[in-house]
């Protein structure tokens, strides 16, 4: 990426920044719908040509969702709240959560009635834009503030120890300037401050404000706060929709460029790193070496140099060059794909059994998303997704 366009995007003070993204769902589109017992019994399905095996096996997965013991602990947090059921993103299997009176009211006048089948015992099985919408604010919370891989017991509720590890926190510095909102920091963690270091994010948050305001103790409290505070259901919540304050605080006289310099030139370094995988990727499904872009090409001798490149000597210049050896790079990109996907389902917390389910371009997909709302948010989480890319360090 060249630096130039790089810097010209990443601006960190903005004057509208009350608008600036604090949280962002994830953009989804899952079909088909859940079946139920309507769906099975009706005309339309039935002549349809489905592999009933596979439907019935479906079902039973479906039953152990529906049948599943909820903990005390959520039970006592999620006290009056409806049960729902919808789709995860990432595994496709039938999740439970949970949503208040308030936020079920709020999608029924915004969705078709379709779209929320009431069972019997008054709990809700979602499809259709209401499933995508819920799913997607899920998915935000269970993977991209890393609920899940914060749950460390399992049990759906969150202690202290385990709330601090999500990646749920967010800070506005307000200058003279404009608005610095930074997003999905570890509340154990640190934000960047606009004087070019680190600074616990405790001490920046404001002082009436604990970890609870922040992160709720189980998905499906996080979940109906952001279903209520989603106004316009476009899957972002804004820092004024948040409903907290900036930190307040002065520009500096001298220093300024070089702290917004040091933030950006890291970020810039990281970006780089990400962009590896997208260029291996387009090897990995058969485009030529030389086919690539000349950046292209420095990347990947930048940071693959002794993986996927043979050093042989120029016989005109007598000069060591790299030259691109195609079954090094099957070699590599093989192990790539598996560590990816290992190191992708850790993050995510998934069970290591899961990593070898997943489809790597779907999971490619979800952690590109997961990379771009850390970077259009700022996020000092954003070095965790190069991390998870660079295994060749």
């Amino acid at each position: 990426m060249d630096f130039i366009k790089f810097l010209n995007h990443f601006q960190p003070i903005s004057k509208s920044s009350q608008q600036a993204s604090v949280y962002k769902s994830f953009k989804l589109n899952l079909k088909p719908k859940i079946l139920n017992e309507k769906d099975e019994n009706s005309s339309s399905f039935q002549d349809q040509k489905t592999d009933v095996a596979q439907t019935m096996l479906q079902r039973l997965e479906n039953e152990k969702v529906f049948n599943q013991k909820v903990s005390d602990k959520v039970k006592k947090a999620e006290r009056g709240m409806t049960t729902i059921y919808f789709r995860d993103p990432i595994t496709n299997k039938l999740v439970r959560s949970a949503l208040s009176s308030t936020a079920i009211n709020k999608m029924g006048i915004e969705f078709d009635k379709e779209d929320m089948t009431k069972r019997l015992d008054g709990s809700y099985i979602l499809s259709g834009k209401a499933e995508n919408f819920v799913a997607g604010w899920y998915a935000d919370i269970a993977y991209t503030r890393a609920y899940m891989a914060s749950d460390r017991n399992n049990d759906g509720y969150l202690e202290d120890y385990e709330l601090e590890d999500t990646k749920s926190g967010f800070v506005a510095q307000e200058t003279n300037l404009g608005l610095f909102v930074q997003s999905y920091t570890q509340l154990n963690g640190s934000v960047d401050t606009l004087f070019g270091f680190e600074k616990d994010f405790r001490e920046m948050r404001p002082d009436d404000t604990k970890d609870t305001d922040y992160a709720g103790r189980t998905i499906g409290l996080e979940l109906d706060k952001m279903i209520r505070k989603d106004g316009d259901f476009d899957g972002e919540l804004s820092f004024s929709e948040t409903g907290m304050q900036a930190v307040k605080t002065k520009a500096p006289n001298s220093g300024w460029t070089e702290s917004v310099g040091i933030l950006t030139l890291t970020k810039f370094d990281q970006t780089n790193t990400m962009e590896i995988k997208d260029i291996l990727d387009k090897l990995g499904k058969g485009v030529k070496y030389d086919d690539l872009s000349e950046d292209e090409k420095s990347l990947l001798k930048m940071q693959l140099s002794d993986k996927i490149f043979d050093e042989v000597e120029d016989k005109e210049t007598g000069n060591k060059k790299l030259v691109f050896n195609l079954d090094k790079f099957k070699i590599f990109y093989e192990g790539f794909v598996d560590l990816f996907k290992q190191r992708s389902a850790k993050m995510l917390g998934l069970k290591p059994e899961d990593a070898t389910k997943l489809n790597y371009d779907n999971l490619g997909e979800i952690v590109n998303e997961m990379k771009q709302t850390y970077f259009d948010t700022n996020s000092t989480s954003y070095g965790k997704i190069a991390d998870l890319i660079k295994i060749w360090a």
